[in-house]
C-alpha cells in the first residue's frame, strides 16, 4: 500500500468508524455567503474547494468540522482562505483537528465558540498495517505553512509537538502565550437556518424584539465584516463594495453615485495595494430604528496601508459611521462617514 502522509484522528476515527468525503455546502447569510466544510480532508479536496470560492460570491466565513485527513488538502485550504483574507470558525459542541485545524489556522479572524475543541499533533505516515509513524517531511511542510501564515516558531512547534495518537487540544491561554490570534465567537453573526455540519433546520416564528435585537448583533458585526473585505485583493473588495453600496450614498457628508465611491477605493486600494484593518471591539455603538430597518453603527478602527513598490507605509486610526439598511441581504451601505483621527507613515504618502 501506498504510504501515505496523512493527518487523522487516529483515536476518534475509531469510534466513528469509515469518514466520508469533505462536504462543502454554500449557505447564504446576512453579510455574505458561508462556506461549511465536514467529513474527512480528502486528497483533490483543496482543488474542490478553490473551485467552489471562484464560483461563490461574498464569501466571507469557513466553518469547520472535521476529525483531520490529507494534510495536503488541509494545508492547500489554509493557504486559500489566507490568500482571500476570510473568517474561520468552529462550532460548539464540534471537532476541527488536525489536518482541519491547519485549515483553520489560515483564517484571517479565527474564531471559536465556548464548547468548539481544536485538536493539533504531528503529522504521520501509515505502514501496510496502518500503523502511524512520524513524518519528518510532514512536519516541515506544516512549520513552512506555519511560518508563511505569519506564525511564530513557538507556535509551529506546538501543533506539531503531540505524538500521533494523542492531541493538543488549543485553549486560549495556550493561543495567546504562542501569539495565536483568536477571537470568541458569541453567535454576533448568524446563518439564516443556523446550518451545524451540513444540516440546516428550520427557523422558528421570532417574536418582534427578538427580531430587534439579532437586527443590532448583526449590525454589530458589520464593520468587522466590511472592513475585512475591503482589505481583500482589488478584485475582490470591489465586487464586495458593488453589493454593498446603495445606487447614491452619503459619503463623507456628499451625496455621490455608488461608482464614484467604488473609484476612490480602486484608486486607494492601487495607492496602498496591502491594507490591514482591525476594529476595536469595545468602540462599536448600534442605534436601530424600530420598523425602518435602519441601522447607525459607530466605532474606531486601527489600521496598517503598506506600498512596497513605493517604499511607502502609513498606520494609525480613524473614526467610522455608517447608516445600513438591514433589510437587505447583504446590508446595503446608505451613508458613510470615515474620519482619520491618528496618522503616522513612512515613505511617499
Amino acid at each position: 500500500m501506498a504510504r501515505l502522509v496523512r493527518l487523522a484522528v487516529a483515536m476518534l476515527c475509531a469510534h466513528v468508524g469509515l469518514a466520508h468525503a469533505l462536504q462543502m455546502d454554500v449557505q447564504p447569510a446576512v453579510g455574505g455567503a458561508w462556506i461549511l466544510l465536514s467529513g474527512e480532508f480528502k486528497p483533490g479536496d483543496g482543488e474542490r474547494f478553490t473551485k467552489l470560492l471562484a464560483a461563490t460570491r461574498n464569501a466571507i466565513i469557513v466553518v469547520l468540522q472535521s476529525p483531520g485527513g490529507s494534510l495536503k488538502s488541509g494545508l492547500n485550504i489554509g493557504t486559500t482562505i489566507r490568500e482571500h483574507k476570510m473568517s474561520t470558525l468552529v462550532q460548539n459542541n464540534t471537532t476541527c483537528a488536525s489536518a482541519c485545524a491547519a485549515a483553520w489556522l489560515g483564517g484571517s479572524r479565527r474564531y471559536i465558540e465556548p464548547s468548539a475543541r481544536i485538536g493539533f499533533h504531528s503529522s504521520y505516515t501509515e505502514d501496510w498495517r496502518n500503523n502511524p509513524t512520524e513524518s519528518r517531511g510532514g512536519n516541515a511542510l506544516l512549520g513552512a505553512y506555519a511560518n508563511r501564515i505569519g506564525l511564530s516558531d513557538r507556535a509551529a512547534y506546538y501543533i506539531t509537538e503531540a505524538d500521533p495518537k494523542t492531541m493538543t487540544w488549543l485553549t486560549f491561554n495556550a493561543a495567546k502565550q504562542l501569539g495565536i490570534e483568536v477571537f470568541p465567537f458569541n453567535n454576533g453573526i448568524a446563518l439564516q437556518n443556523a446550518p451545524r455540519g451540513g444540516t440546516a433546520t428550520a427557523p422558528e416564528t421570532p417574536q418582534a424584539d427578538s427580531v430587534q435585537a439579532g437586527i443590532a448583533q448583526l449590525a454589530q458585526m458589520f464593520p468587522a465584516m466590511f472592513f475585512e473585505q475591503i482589505a481583500q485583493r482589488p478584485e475582490i473588495a470591489l465586487d464586495y463594495l458593488q453589493s454593498t453600496y446603495a445606487d447614491d450614498v452619503t459619503y463623507n457628508g456628499a451625496v455621490v453615485a455608488r461608482a464614484q465611491v467604488l473609484e476612490l477605493q480602486r484608486r486607494r486600494a492601487e495607492r496602498w495595494p496591502d491594507q490591514a484593518y482591525a476594529v476595536r471591539p469595545d468602540s462599536v455603538t448600534v442605534k436601530c430604528s424600530t420598523g425602518s430597518g435602519l441601522c447607525e453603527v459607530a466605532g474606531i478602527a486601527d489600521w496598517e496601508w503598506s506600498s512596497w513598490g513605493r517604499g511607502a507605509r502609513a498606520n494609525g486610526s480613524s473614526r467610522f459611521w455608517f447608516q445600513i439598511s438591514m433589510e437587505s441581504r447583504p446590508p446595503v451601505v446608505r451613508a458613510e462617514t470615515i474620519t482619520v483621527i491618528s496618522r503616522q507613515g513612512t515613505g511617499p504618502q
